[in-house]
């Protein structure tokens, strides 16, 4: 039975034309074919959504409420089905507070991990402060040598001055007192200063280790004192002074919070910081007011706060304890993560002091005509608490392998993996720790082997792109080690490079040889080369979509005739001509996060491509520097525009305004669909306003949109559907009685065009449109040119299949960004800069043709593109290439290479030219 196929019979969801197939169990199966061909309907929407269905129906009707609801699919059945597991493109960032390390379920072994082997050091002597019980107390007694005389201690406790307490206990009959070493017995006047701390004497034992009753003795006295001083017992030893025993986490006059794993888990009120609540973010310190030039070294001031009169005295002592971990003539944008924070936190521990604990000095100490020169460096920032990780304080006082919780968030994966590989700790400890390293060990190298080693654990989730929140998902499920199961991944080398796409494929396999079911839809080459089972969905998109075109190895996808076999059986494109430019955008001494100082240009008007593996720092230059800067640019232009971080040189007239395309501000509405953000739709509603005239029944044009009062159906206010919630089950979309989903009230849908009403039009795809409205007549030239202009743009952007009244909340990323482009080509568009972050999400090799010419359209009308991109087929025919590297990380915001893509093929250590080497190795270049 376990080697039965998967039998899929009937598919009907979306544009799948009744589909029947047979998929392979264990095995990795690639679904590929166009943009819009049906892909995604057919795994997520068919085999996921039945697979996830089918199993919470086997559930109680209690678990059921706690999960996700789908809609179940149009199919007539799916035989040998198994539970199903999606790890869709939607970033996971599972709440505001959510970090790489909780997304990867390192955070709850880390937890355990401290609060059951870390040590907890006093800030104030930096000795570690040890917890006893009685045991350990009676322990420490019977070591002692034979015959040792030892006291057992306790101070005078009671309401009322010492001297009251001390007559009262005399009464009471207590003949024996302590003090400073001393044993007084029964004195009339007492031979100290009672305003001193005095003790009684609960037990005075001769260890006589002949006693047959001495341990039953010794522990009945410290239990006497143990409970009713809160866990605390003195002893006195002859010869060797005063002990103190403390059941709870005490010294230098400060009591810590017990090392439980709530105390590190910044959701609960225990673990939290108090002072941010557990936002990480409160009145701080501005990085760029306190580090105004990253090109500065400490010993050229690069700490502008170290420069007021109040540290004169104290920067030399700062500078040679920093100068032991930092060189004191690095570049600050030289630094290392961990250089980084130990300048801005230090290391109470080890006396190193950091700006944030000499700021927090200066306010306690300074004068008051020194506050407001202080106060210019505050803005909102990292808690000065919490260091930012949102956990209370005592954490960071508790260490393994000399670093705190805090320290450890703040590592890369790769550090942290050789982090696991360093600790080292004694026994009982080291039993303790074995299950949970081997554990943490284990999910680690599952993160590192999707290439993620270059994200830090405490990196906040929302600021993961869509590929990086679906490689962690990988990897939790990998470390999760389920079997059985069907696995339905969406694009997982999405923002990854060539060079780590193999690492990936590597634990795409591990996870399919456990063995599991491993459905891809995807369109990197080396996946498609490695599949034991294609499935190739087209012919092309939309309604012209839907079939299955090829079902076999890929051995069998050479010999068919398919727009994917045609791919891999036809030489690249010829690498475009290197062109002479004289206008240039450029950005000079970039230093933010990990770029290292680099300089960079781009030609204008042109198609650029920035370019490097995960973690370079593409975004950062492209989004976060020059994406945030631009409008200062084009304000000022043509003068250079500096910042902190930058300095921006942008040519006088180059463009007049910027558009970014990036997958976090992609609009998307329900009730905004193809037909509106084309700008089609005015000129369809005015036709059908006009016919209606003809008609005798005259309705204004605003009546023909389902998005005003008037025309639309108000039982469901132009949605075509109603929507029932259920309590435990998924929501249900029923066809609105109203209407029967076709949107609009019935008199509107009685004006026609050609026999087609509005909700008929809007059904059409914008190839159908196009052919609809072109053979129209006897309706103004104008407005039907609006609408050609509109649907062959549509067309030539290869989103010919989408329907016109298609919601913009079903468009994948790509098709969203291109849909963006639109506008600016047509004439007459304003200059204009675009900055796009990888468009060829979702797209086949042949939409990718279609984008290139898109961009080819727009540059030529005098735009400009600088996109970032890891598409080889795209880069190969950008007229211009920044490639960063050589890693990711602190390994990387190095420029390798800038200039045309020709140049790039013969750079020596450039990974983005070892793969487009490849790519080309069969044509002369």
């Amino acid at each position: 039975m376990l080697k039965d196929p998967i039998r899929v019979i009937g598919a009907r969801q979306n544009n799948l034309k009744n589909l029947t197939l047979s998929l392979p169990r264990h095995q990795l199966i690639v679904f590929c074919g166009w943009s819009g061909s049906g892909k995604s309907s057919l795994a997520f929407d068919t085999i996921y959504a039945e697979g996830f269905s089918s199993y919470v129906e086997s559930l109680s009707t209690y678990i059921r409420q706690f999960l996700p609801r789908l809609p179940r699919p149009q199919v007539d059945r799916i035989e040998g089905l198994a539970p199903a597991i999606a790890l869709s493109q939607n970033r996971f960032t599972g709440g505001m507070r959510s970090t790489v390390a909780t997304l990867t379920d390192l955070y709850p072994y880390l937890r355990l991990l401290f609060a059951r082997v870390g040590t907890l050091y006093s800030p104030i002597s930096g000795l570690p402060v040890e917890r006893y019980t009685l045991e350990d107390v009676l322990q420490f007694i019977l070591q002692q040598p034979e015959g040792t005389l030892i006291y057992i201690l306790r101070p005078l406790v009671g309401e009322g001055p010492l001297e009251e307490r001390y007559r009262r206990r005399i009464e009471e009959g207590q003949d024996r007192f302590f003090y400073r070493g001393t044993l007084y017995e029964l004195p009339e006047e007492p031979p100290f200063p009672l305003e001193e701390e005095l003790f009684e004497v609960v037990d005075r034992i001769f260890l006589d280790p002949t006693e047959v009753d001495l341990r039953a003795r010794i522990m009945e006295s410290l239990e006497e004192v143990w409970y009713a001083h809160e866990r605390t017992v003195w002893i006195h030893i002859a010869g060797k002074g005063d002990f103190i025993f403390r059941g709870h986490l005490h010294a230098d006059g400060y009591t810590f919070r017990e090392p439980t794993p709530e105390l590190f888990n910044f959701l609960s009120s225990y673990g939290s910081c108090p002072h941010c609540h557990a936002r990480g973010r409160a009145l701080s310190l501005r990085e760029e007011a306190v580090i105004l030039d990253p090109r500065r070294s400490l010993k050229e001031g690069l700490v502008a706060l170290w420069t007021l009169p109040i540290f004169d005295e104290h920067v030399p002592s700062y500078l040679e304890a920093l100068g032991q971990y930092i060189p004191l003539d690095l570049p600050y944008y030289r630094y290392s993560t961990q250089q980084k924070r130990l300048l801005w936190w230090g290391d109470p521990l080890k006396k190193i002091p950091g700006i944030f604990s000499t700021f927090t000095w200066a306010q306690r100490s300074s004068p008051s005509q020194w506050r407001y020169d202080l106060a210019a460096f505050q803005g909102e920032g990292p808690c000065p608490v919490c260091e930012g990780t949102r956990l209370h304080p005592d954490t960071r006082w508790i260490r393994i392998a000399d670093r705190s919780l805090p320290q450890v968030l703040s590592l890369s994966i790769e550090e942290f993996a050789a982090y696991l590989a360093s600790i080292d700790l004694p026994e009982p400890r080291r039993s303790i720790a074995k299950p949970l390293l081997e554990e943490l060990t284990h999910r680690t190298q599952f993160l590192l082997e999707v290439g993620l080693g270059y994200l830090t654990l405490d990196r906040a989730a929302e600021t993961l792109s869509g590929g990086e929140s679906q490689r962690i998902q990988l990897a939790a499920t990998l470390g999760g080690q389920l079997t059985g199961a069907i696995y339905v991944l969406d694009e997982p080398t999405i923002g990854l490079h060539p060079r780590n796409t193999e690492q990936l494929l590597s634990a795409v396999r591990k996870l399919q040889a456990a063995p599991n079911t491993v459905i891809v839809v995807e369109h990197d080459p080396l996946f498609i080369r490695s599949a034991d089972w294609i499935v190739e969905l087209g012919p092309e998109a939309g309604e012209n979509g839907g079939k299955i075109v090829f079902e076999g190895t890929f051995q069998q996808l050479l010999q068919s005739d398919t727009h994917t076999a045609r791919y891999f059986r036809t030489p690249p494109p010829p690498l475009p001509h290197p062109q002479s430019y004289h206008t240039f955008l450029e950005i000079q001494n970039a230093c933010l996060h990990n770029l290292k100082n680099i300089s960079v240009r781009f030609p204008l008007p042109a198609f650029s491509v920035v370019t490097g593996v995960s973690g370079s720092g593409k975004t950062t230059l492209i989004f976060h520097l020059l994406a945030r800067h631009v409008q200062g640019l084009l304000l000022i232009a043509p003068r250079p525009y500096q910042t902190s971080w930058a300095t921006f040189h942008l040519p006088e007239r180059a463009f007049s305004r910027i558009e970014v395309l990036s997958q976090d501000n992609l609009p998307r509405n329900r009730r905004s669909v193809i037909a509106t953000v084309s700008g089609i739709y005015d000129s369809i509603r005015e036709i059908f306003h006009l016919a209606s005239e003809r008609q005798g029944t005259p309705y204004p044009a605003s009546y023909f949109s389902f998005n005003v009062e008037g025309g639309r159906c108000e039982t469901c206010k132009g949605e075509g559907v109603i929507v029932r919630p259920m309590q435990f089950l998924a929501d249900i979309r029923l066809p609105c009685p109203t209407c029967q989903g076709r949107r609009f009230q019935r008199p509107i849908l009685e004006v026609e065009i050609e026999k087609k009403s509005i909700s008929d039009v809007l059904e059409m795809t914008a190839t159908e449109a196009r052919s609809f409205f072109k053979s129209l007549r006897g309706y103004p030239q104008n407005l039907l040119s609006d609408i050609e202009q509109g649907l062959s743009l549509l067309e030539e952007l290869g989103l010919g299949y989408l329907r016109l009244g298609q919601s913009t909340v079903e468009l994948s990323g790509g098709e969203a960004t291109r849909l963006r482009l639109l506008p600016y080509l047509l004439p007459h568009a304003a200059p204009t800069l675009f900055l796009i972050d990888e468009p060829t999400v979702g797209l086949h090799y042949d939409d990718v043709k279609r984008l290139v010419r898109a961009f080819r359209k727009l540059v030529e009308a005098g735009h400009s593109l600088i996109v970032i991109e890891h598409n080889l087929d795209l880069i190969a025919q950008a007229d211009w290439v920044v490639d960063l590297g050589p890693e990711g990380g602190d390994g990387g915001g190095e420029v390798l290479f800038q200039g045309p893509v020709r140049d790039l093929l013969h750079h020596p250590t450039s990974y983005t030219a070892q793969a487009l080497r490849a790519l080309y190795e069969h044509r002369s270049l």
